[in-house]
């Protein structure tokens, strides 16, 4: 194998573990933001009996600022590069921990 093929492996798989980093500490960052919307906001609307659709989005819209805000800009632009709608990403994460959440399967 040439040095130029070598080169591009290993950047390929410096590429790869990057975004495979960057996914893995967007998730726990979603987990993290998930859980702390339930504990600050969700369960006190519960508790009041006054969680509409309207407190849902609320609560949605809350979780993904908090995302946002937490990811780097380094983050925010090597997902949108890998993935092209980082929003709609991460929005597809947040639904996926609440069911998961709400199943009891996220510790």
């Amino acid at each position: 194998s040439s040095a130029a093929s070598d080169v591009y492996k290993r950047q390929k798989n410096t590429k790869n573990e990057t975004l495979a980093k960057y996914i893995l500490m967007l998730k726990e960052t979603v987990v993290d933001c998930v859980e702390a919307t339930n504990q600050t906001f969700v369960d006190a609307i519960k508790a009041s009996g006054e969680f509409t659709p309207e407190a849902q989005k609320a609560a949605f819209e809350k979780t993904l600022h908090a995302v946002t805000d937490i990811l780097s800009e380094d983050a925010k632009e090597y997902l949108s590069e890998a993935f092209g709608d980082l929003e709609g990403y991460i929005t597809a994460l947040i639904e996926a921990t609440v069911k998961r959440v709400k199943n009891g399967s996220v510790a």
